[in-house]
């Protein structure tokens, strides 16, 4: 009896190599196929792109730093900033300095639209010499003007000499609608008596007391 149970595990033996061999044959597959499922999980979840940016609806690409030496014509000066949007409509509500130093502030702000014409620093607020048609009250003025418009819109800053010391403003904020803009590379100076602050106007290529047409 015992010779025929070992001469039947002798007989098997071939039949369960096979059978183990299948067995591990499978669970390699299986693991192989999870191991892929969950490689390819890990990569779908770190290589998916982000919903991309949307353009913000307000823009400017002004750089430049403008001033004025001369106050013979008053305190007051305007300075003009482009801008234009790149969808939808966008309305105004207020614009004030990023950072200021001396006696120098922000009195207000006009939407001027022409396709012909721009400020860049001219004297008195309201600009002096520009017709009222083109010039809107900041709050409540709509940029409606597409970047690749050829009409010009411009933020005009109102800005005041205070006291005798001069003073300068570093970059310009832009409150509107739908969130803000800042125009971070937009110099405003105003020069004191004594000269504080025309050193400014040298360094930083200004363009002091001139309207552009």
């Amino acid at each position: 009896m015992l010779y025929e149970i070992n001469m039947m595990s002798r007989s098997a033996q071939p039949q369960l190599i096979v059978l183990a061999l299948i067995l591990v044959l499978g669970f390699l597959v299986a693991a192989c196929s999870d191991s892929g499922a969950e490689t390819e999980a890990a990569a779908t979840s770190t290589t998916n792109p982000e919903e991309p940016a949307q353009n913000p609806p307000l823009v400017s690409f002004d750089v430049a730093t403008r001033g004025f030496q001369d106050f013979s014509q008053g305190t007051e000066k305007s300075f003009g900033i482009f801008v234009c949007v790149t969808a939808e409509n966008v309305t105004i509500e207020s614009v004030e300095a990023i950072s200021q130093e001396g006696d120098i502030e922000v009195i207000g702000a006009v939407l001027y639209e022409s396709s012909d014409a721009f400020v860049g620093a001219i004297d008195d607020f309201p600009p002096r010499g520009l017709s009222d048609d083109f010039l809107t009250d900041i709050p409540g003025a709509v940029v409606s003007t597409a970047c690749d418009s050829e009409t010009r819109s411009q933020i005009v800053v109102g800005t005041s000499r205070t006291g005798p010391g001069g003073g300068i403003i570093e970059g310009i904020r832009i409150i509107h609608d739908d969130g803000s803009l800042d125009v971070s590379r937009y110099n405003i100076i105003l020069c004191g008596d004594n000269g504080q602050f025309c050193e400014d106007v040298d360094s930083r290529a200004a363009d002091p007391g001139s309207a552009h047409a």
